[in-house]
């Protein structure tokens, strides 16, 4: 099997420590690279993104240093969907080569906007915040140590608002990647009827795959996943070779 790279984004309030199982796992050729975020990890002395676009803009430059002749994929989860979408738009108005395909992970579609959480970040709020994360499975579970909580909060509440001030109309151009989307049953963040409107986003393929499980299950089926970005990587690799 040829070797690739996969690019990984973590969800809202995540860091690249999300992946660090799947960096050390030795049953797929697959190069894992989790990315990571200003404001948090071995990043956290850097400030946070003011929006989406220099959000991108950053990751964009991350990852651009690390294409070269070797194919690769982009994955992201959640928040980290949005980022692996706009960052594949960014590359592909570059002279980079375009990922072999993009995964996005239990995120439903930009145009659908469903307010999950409060819009403004008092107090009151992010505690109804936790709360919601809590029933998804989206907090850790040490957050009741004060050093945790001190770190974890302040990227959860920049992470929203980098959502909740996200336009993708300011550079609305379809993909010319296929796309995987990745999606659980029991996932109160998407819904089927939603999901299925990934494909008006790419001129080329989009798949959709169901997975039994939360708003998490990525985490909890890394083998599931890795396999599945493996066999669908050897499919278009070798479409690509015969064309």
């Amino acid at each position: 099997m040829f070797k690739f790279k996969m690019f990984c984004f973590s969800h809202a309030g995540g860091t690249v420590r999300h992946f660090y199982k799947w960096k050390r796992q030795q049953q797929f050729d697959i190069e894992i690279i989790p990315i990571e975020l200003a404001g948090r990890g071995s990043r956290v002395k850097e400030p946070f993104y003011k929006n989406m676009e220099s959000a991108v803009q950053d990751l964009y430059n991350k990852i651009v240093k690390q294409i070269d002749e070797t194919p690769y994929v982009i994955l992201g989860h959640s928040m980290g969907g949005i980022l692996a979408f706009e960052i594949t738009k960014k590359i592909q108005q570059s002279a980079h080569n375009l990922p072999i395909f993009v995964i996005v992970s239990g995120r439903r579609p930009p145009h659908i906007i469903i307010n999950q959480f409060p819009a403004s970040h008092s107090e009151h709020d992010i505690k109804e915040i936790l709360t919601n994360l809590k029933k998804i499975g989206g907090v850790p579970e040490n957050l009741g140590n004060s050093s945790i909580s001190e770190l974890f909060l302040p990227v959860l509440k920049a992470d929203l608002e980098l959502i909740q001030t996200y336009d993708y109309y300011l550079n609305n151009i379809k993909l010319n990647a296929p796309l995987l989307i990745l999606y659980a049953n029991n996932d109160p963040l998407t819904k089927e009827k939603h999901i299925e409107e990934w494909d008006c986003y790419t001129i080329k393929s989009c798949e959709f795959i169901e997975f039994e499980g939360d708003h998490f299950f990525i985490y909890k089926e890394r083998d599931k996943v890795l396999g599945l970005v493996s066999e669908k990587f050897a499919n278009l690799w070798r479409d690509n070779i015969m064309n």
